[in-house]
């Protein structure tokens, strides 16, 4: 089963989107969070298979996210 990491922006967007990946089948959470910098060495720990990330967080763009990410 894929495992999940959220990158959220907002904390209602994170709880409804928490909500939603615990209530569907064949995905699992992995973790979430809604700053890049502190998510970073969870991510890296936890590796889950997929990261779904807003294009804006409190502390990046979509394009560092891809560019950390990648690093990991």
């Amino acid at each position: 089963m894929p495992s999940v990491y959220l990158l959220r922006l907002g904390d209602t967007a994170l709880r409804h989107t928490r909500s939603q990946l615990l209530g569907a089948s064949g995905m699992e959470l992995a973790g979430s969070g809604g700053n890049l910098t502190d998510a970073l060495p969870e991510i890296a720990d936890l590796a889950p298979d997929i990261v779904a990330s807003d294009l804006r967080l409190f502390d990046a763009h979509a394009m560092r996210v891809a560019l950390e990410l990648g690093r990991l």
